[in-house]
């Protein structure tokens, strides 16, 4: 059912709508980051915790808006880390990993796909401020929980790769998973698990 003209929320999302718009189609000259970062207190004060919602599809379910918020916020995610890439800034780091974290609290109920997508992003931000012993904890966990998920072992990979016996290990790690679940192993990773080459 669709929140009615007189819903008290109602004014809380059409501040969101302007938000929204101004964050994808008006260049504020605010970082995109920060800019993020107010959309997401906003829906997390004013409608995910008031009304006890667990994810962004639930909150375009029950309200009369325009904006998938999964698709906003998977279609620049990149930016941000882009974003925090430039400027090396640890601090910009706690706030993108403050962002993950929150999100995963609050949006227990978001798709899989997306949820698993959360947690591969919240270990490589750990990895590029330089806490690597973390990283390297949450994409041990990933992969052990889901080891189906093909792109939690890349997500490491990509992190470890001047590591050889790092990488090859998690590639090993993916390869018994494919293996206990009868899928057949690719030659290249073979390769590159004999020899810690793709050739």
């Amino acid at each position: 059912m669709k929140a009615g003209r007189n819903d008290p929320s109602q004014f809380n999302m059409h501040r969101l709508g302007a938000m929204l718009k101004e964050y994808l189609y008006e260049s504020s000259g605010e970082r995109i980051l920060e800019q993020f970062w107010g959309i997401w207190t906003a829906i997390r004060d004013h409608i995910i915790i008031p009304f006890n919602y667990r994810s962004f599809a639930q909150i375009t379910e029950r309200f009369d808006f325009p904006y998938e918020m999964d698709a906003v916020f998977f279609g620049t995610e990149a930016k941000m880390v882009r974003e925090c890439l430039e400027r090396q800034d640890p601090e910009a780091w706690d706030r993108l990993i403050r962002l993950y974290r929150e999100m995963m609290e609050y949006l227990t109920d978001m798709y899989e796909e997306n949820r698993l997508n959360l947690r591969r992003s919240y270990a490589e931000a750990h990895f590029y401020k330089g806490e690597t012993g973390t990283a390297d904890a949450l994409f041990k966990q990933l992969t052990e929980e889901h080891p189906e998920w093909v792109w939690g072992y890349v997500g490491w990979g990509i992190c470890i790769i001047p590591n050889l016996t790092l990488l090859q290990r998690a590639v090993r790690m993916r390869l018994c998973a494919c293996t206990n679940r009868g899928w057949t192993r690719s030659r290249p990773i073979r390769m590159f698990w004999k020899n810690g080459s793709w050739s």
